[in-house]
């Protein structure tokens, strides 16, 4: 399965009472981290069984309990239907059969008018259809785990920004029902955890986008919180709840209360910001005041 080159997101806010099987074992379901998704997914692949007609027609569940004997812990189901209820059906019946045979659903859309031609009509679709679908699977065993794009390609797979705005809306979205759900974003590129260590804020930013960004900075913030330093951070580190805590609990934080014009004049000729260069004088007095 693809999903070794995609980022996941984990927020845990609530608890959960629904009964689940993990690994044979029953317990009360509750939300799941990151750590334990790999180990959830295990080896796994792509299928078909809510994607064409035939596939689905096809479909039993003996293909369910084929997939568990060849030793494989998760699946992959990519979509691009509409989220109607002849979906939904669909949808049901499969990572109901994931669930009580112990293998990992996880439901993957295609967003394909969104790739396409990016715009706010398609990306409105797109959110259309994740509220739909995160609603009627939002008491849900938390096992089930949210792929809010296969891959990206055509228009928007080339326009990191593009990429950004769909994965923000959408989370926003179905972080509304399902507040403590795994989601995975899939990059513009295959990510190396590796390769990130060579790489300038530019290039990240370009090639992987921001999350994968604050994902990296998070960690760096995590390892220097750990030492004696004094550290200047950007406006944008603090605004991950993780690096805000690790920040708060090991030492103390001080806001440098600058006024917007004499930030702007630091850094409006700054290469090494790309938010700089993506949102412009205006979109930055707005990024302020969200910030301020």
């Amino acid at each position: 399965i693809s999903i070794v080159a995609a980022i996941a997101i984990f927020c845990a806010c609530s608890d959960a009472v629904a009964e689940t099987e993990i690994q044979g074992k029953t317990s009360i379901d509750r939300p799941v981290s990151p750590k334990e998704m790999q180990k959830m997914l295990g080896r796994g692949f792509d299928v078909q069984w809510a994607k064409f007609t035939k596939k689905i027609d096809a479909y039993g569940v003996d293909e369910v309990i084929a997939v568990k004997s060849l030793g494989f812990q998760s699946v992959r189901i990519r979509t691009a239907l509409p989220a109607d209820n002849y979906l939904l059906g669909v949808l049901d019946s499969r990572i109901s059969d994931c669930l009580d045979n112990g293998i990992t659903p996880v439901l993957a859309y295609n967003a394909l008018n969104y790739e396409r031609n990016p715009n706010e009509e398609t990306l409105e679709q797109s959110v259309e259809w994740w509220k739909t679908v995160a609603e009627h699977f939002k008491d849900v065993s938390h096992r089930l785990i949210f792929n809010l794009n296969i891959e990206w390609s055509d228009a928007a797979g080339k326009n990191q920004h593009a990429i950004d705005l769909f994965n923000e809306k959408v989370t926003s979205a179905i972080r509304k029902t399902n507040p403590t759900r795994i989601i995975i974003y899939s990059p513009a590129k295959l990510s190396d955890p590796n390769y990130l260590e060579k790489m300038t804020i530019p290039e990240i930013f370009e090639q992987y986008g921001e999350a994968v960004f604050r994902q990296k900075e998070a960690q760096v913030m995590k390892n220097l919180c750990e030492k004696n330093a004094v550290i200047s951070c950007g406006g944008g580190a603090m605004l991950n709840p993780q690096t805000a805590e690790y920040a708060n609990k090991n030492g103390v934080v001080v806001f440098a209360d600058v006024p917007f014009e004499v930030c702007y004049e630091r850094i409006k000729n700054d290469s090494n910001r790309p938010l700089v260069a993506q949102k412009g004088e205006k979109g930055l007095l707005e990024l302020y005041n969200q910030r301020y």
